[in-house]
This record gives structure tokens, sequence and C-alpha cells, in this order.
């Protein structure tokens, strides 16, 4: 249920999120705001000249990206659904998804589906080869975890 504007945030989100691990950008950042996550929320805040997309966001889309990673930084969802997060990393996703609200929850897991969907993009043109059916039932079940 996004509005269009969240929609639009996404797919701003979704162009520009492997920025975050190109080293040039890295290397353009305090060296204490390195991380994927943190890079693009440097891009957007004081960067935006260099990602023009970016300047198509109002303050509110804007928010919900920043807010976005900030909740995507302590929190890998691909490690969540292999059994890999440990009770900490869970804790500390919820307590900044409680921190910034219900939107930011949905839009968070929503931004991982469409980066689980993206793995392997390359390697065909008509969908997703990594999100077959094996991989959605065990997402499926994941994010029913996630609701609790």
């Amino acid at each position: 249920d996004l509005s269009p504007e969240e929609t639009h945030a996404m797919a701003i989100l979704l162009v520009i999120r492997d920025l975050g691990k190109t080293p040039d950008f890295q290397k353009a950042m305090p060296r204490d705001h390195r991380t994927e996550e943190e890079v693009v929320i440097q891009l957007i805040k004081y960067m935006h000249c260099q990602v023009p997309s970016v300047r198509t966001l109002n303050n509110h889309q804007r928010l919900l990206i920043e807010q976005s990673m900030m909740a995507q930084a302590g929190f890998n969802l691909a490690q969540f659904l292999q059994g890999e997060n440990v009770p900490h990393d869970i804790a500390q996703f919820k307590r900044t998804i409680q921190e910034h609200g219900d939107r930011v929850f949905k839009f968070s897991l929503l931004a991982y589906v469409c980066f689980l969907c993206g793995i392997r993009g390359v390697e065909s043109p008509y969908g997703s080869v990594f999100m077959n059916n094996a991989q959605a039932v065990n997402l499926l079940a994941g994010l029913r975890l996630m609701r609790q």
C-alpha cells in the first residue's frame, strides 16, 4: 500500500542503492561513513548534484529512504532468512523500526524483497532467476516471522 510518492522513492532507492558499493563514492565519504548504507544516505543528504535522480525527491521521500537505509544498516534480510543473524541484529532492527514507524518497516521490507529479486538479474531478461518457488516460500516464511 505504497503511495505514489513512496513508490517513486522506492524506484530511486533501487536505482541508487548500489552506488553505496562504488569505491570512488566510498573514498569520498568520511572514514566513519563508508558502509554501503551510509554512503547512500550521504549521497542523498549532501551529494545530490552527483546523483540527479535524488533531486526529484521531496523531503518526505528523502527521509523515508534515509530511515530505511538506517534500518538496513544493522540487519540483512537475506542473512535472517538463512539463519545467520544474531538476536542483537534483530533487536536492533526492531528498535530502529519502532523509532521510525510502520511506514519505514513496510518500505524497508519491500526494498529487501526487491533487492532479493534482483540477485542474478543480469542472467535473464525474463524475470527473477534468484526468486524461484523455493526462495519465495522461504521469503514468505521469514516475512511472516518479521510480522510478529
